[in-house]
């Protein structure tokens, strides 16, 4: 008797943290450019839900969830990445059925720094041993 009510005590409070759970998104890297993939990692679906489908439409990224089962445990996060965007602000919205289930999630895409090039130490050695000798050739060629 102890056994089923402790069974029926931890089957509800999964069911119902299963159903009133709110998707949360956490965003790597915290802080993206211009140059970074963006990975999303959507957390607390509900039990069984997955995704099925992602849009971007402008600055709004809107994340289709499917699926449910009655009983279960909550699933790993389940993570999409993005391709480069441009910058600004962006919104996430995890969405079911059509229906937008917690909150909105935002972030900022900002301007990459420009990349300027390095050139290693040793090219660049080998390349002015390269010009004086090509000078020096030349100066010789004309004396």
């Amino acid at each position: 008797m102890v056994k089923l009510l402790l069974f029926g005590l931890v089957s509800s409070v999964l069911l119902s943290t299963a159903a009133t759970a709110q998707p949360v998104v956490f965003i790597y890297p915290p802080n993206p450019t211009t140059i970074d993939e963006i990975a999303l990692s959507i957390g607390m679906l509900g039990c069984g839900q997955h995704i099925v489908a992602t849009r971007l439409l402008g600055q709004s990224i809107e994340i289709d969830v499917a699926g449910s089962h009655p009983i279960c445990v909550l699933p790993p996060p389940q993570t999409i990445t993005l391709r480069l965007l441009v910058p600004g602000t962006y919104t996430v919205r995890v969405m079911y059925d059509g229906i937008v289930i917690g909150p909105a999630t935002t972030f900022e895409v900002t301007l990459a720094p420009e990349h300027i090039p390095a050139v290693d130490q040793q090219i660049l050695f080998g390349l002015a041993c390269a010009l004086v000798i090509i000078g020096t050739a030349m100066l010789n060629r004309h004396s």
